[in-house]
């Protein structure tokens, strides 16, 4: 059981990294270098995968590892991170202010 726990945690905090980070910038009215970094990590998830398609044996083992636990949750927390921020800060704008 506890072998499952050390994956799990170092993909969560890569997710909860990317998604603070992205939901920051989003909502400070930075959603280009948001946008940037999930076009960054979307590509070294990209170039991780297709490195362990080309090889065999362990070394492809150590680049699909890679891409499953550090490029996917931080691209997908990003993008979750971006996309609350952006639905927060429109919501923000549309209020009028007393």
């Amino acid at each position: 059981m506890e072998d499952i726990l050390i994956p799990v945690a170092i993909s969560s905090g890569f997710a909860l990294t990317g998604g603070a980070l992205c939901y920051v910038l989003t909502r400070y009215g930075k959603i280009t270098i948001s946008l940037i970094l999930l076009g960054l990590l979307a590509a070294l998830f990209l170039w991780l995968w297709l490195q362990a398609r080309a090889l065999i044996g362990w070394d492809a083992l150590g680049y699909a590892l890679g891409a499953i636990l550090f490029a996917a949750p931080a691209f997908g927390g990003g993008l979750l991170g971006t996309l609350i921020a952006h639905y927060r800060r429109n919501r923000a704008q549309d209020r009028p202010t007393p």
